[in-house]
């Protein structure tokens, strides 16, 4: 894929690369080459006074290496280039102040019917499945914003869905009304990539408040994925769909406990967003 200026071309040619996605929640970290994704890390947003500091007390690559977990800092001796996908300008802007970066935009990712107010994490994610798992295919990004987003065979996005993620909601219940508790949303053992085994049910009809909160908010999520994800196999019934996010573990857990229809149509991939973004250097 290339860029106006041949920026992502040039940077193909690194044998690594760093890419930071910003997303609502937090700082999104990947190190990469063309072939594997090295690593993958969060960190928290930083405000401008904290990354002034940073940036003030050492070059760009050793700001980068204090965010880095320890056992990756020596195989990024040599400077990587930065690639930048945001959904949080002011982040945005905070990085680039700093150290050179290539951003990425809509315009540089290979698929039809993208409009100017996608979230570029969403393009990449449906990008990036497209290459793993094939076209048509359908996301549904478990993270602060819970999204849904379809793509034909034809690689043309044919539209989506969103809503509050299930933090949020959760927080939106604490914040917005005068006793009612925080709540979390928890695996029920580890999972990896392929072992889903069967959650310990939420109850339904609960009898306690944070029980209500958490019944009410993760029922109805869950519901709303079924619905979508039933309509999408009638109308693309080979079609992969693909979990990814914070919160995608957790929702997979789930559906696979509640949905039995759904436990072969439903994949988890944590790492979609970022294999848009390697997608886009090879």
């Amino acid at each position: 894929m290339r860029s106006p200026n041949g920026e992502i071309d040039r940077m193909a040619n690194n044998p690594m690369r760093l890419a930071l996605v910003i997303g609502n929640s937090r700082l999104h970290w990947v190190l990469l080459s063309r072939e594997t994704i090295m690593a993958t890390w969060d960190t928290e947003h930083v405000d401008q006074t904290a990354i002034a500091s940073l940036f003030s007390q050492s070059d760009s690559l050793g700001a980068l290496l204090q965010l880095a977990p320890q056992e990756l800092q020596q195989q990024m001796s040599i400077p990587p280039p930065l690639l930048i996908a945001s959904v949080v300008p002011e982040q945005t802007e905070r990085w680039r102040q700093h150290i050179p970066a290539h951003l990425i935009t809509l315009d540089q990712i290979p698929l039809q019917g993208l409009y100017s107010s996608m979230g570029i994490d969403r393009a990449l994610a449906v990008f990036g499945a497209g290459q793993i798992y094939g076209f048509p295919n359908m996301v549904i990004d478990g993270g602060t914003a819970l999204t849904l987003t379809g793509v034909d065979g034809d690689r043309r996005i044919i539209g989506g869905a969103i809503l509050p993620g299930l933090r949020l909601q959760g927080r939106s219940l604490t914040q917005q009304t005068a006793t009612l508790p925080d709540i979390e949303f928890s695996l029920t053992t580890e999972l990896s990539a392929q072992s889903f085994p069967t959650a310990e049910p939420i109850p339904r009809w609960a009898t306690t408040t944070a029980a209500a909160i958490r019944s009410g908010i993760v029922h109805t999520v869950l519901s709303g994925i079924r619905d979508f994800v039933d309509d999408w196999q009638r109308l693309y019934p080979e079609s992969p769909v693909l979990l990814t996010g914070g919160d995608g573990a957790f929702l997979q857990q789930h559906i696979h406990s509640q949905f039995h229809h759904l436990d072969n149509a439903i994949h988890f991939d944590a790492a979609l967003t970022f294999k848009g973004v390697q997608a886009l250097l090879t």
